[in-house]
């Protein structure tokens, strides 16, 4: 098994610019997903993915949108931080 460069997650050879850049459009870009998605069920949107209706359609309240908002942007900053 290879080992990982721990502050990129890379194998050691690929460390440099390229990798480090590469990370960071990677890490940056699954972010942006889970804001927008987070602001969504901060807003409480009726339709799309993990809006309003699909939670009440799973049989779970509204309000549960609130926590896995919240848990989205604690991720967010535990990726990017």
């Amino acid at each position: 098994m290879t080992k990982m460069d721990q502050s990129t997650g890379l194998p050691p050879g690929k460390t440099g610019r390229t990798g480090k850049i590469i990370y960071w459009i990677a890490t940056l870009w699954l972010a942006l997903g889970m804001i927008s998605t987070g602001a969504g069920q901060l807003l409480k949107a009726k339709d799309g993915q993990g809006g309003a209706d699909m939670i009440t359609h799973l049989g779970y309240t509204v309000y549960l949108l609130t926590f896995v908002d919240l848990e989205h942007y604690i991720l967010v900053f535990q990726a990017c931080g």
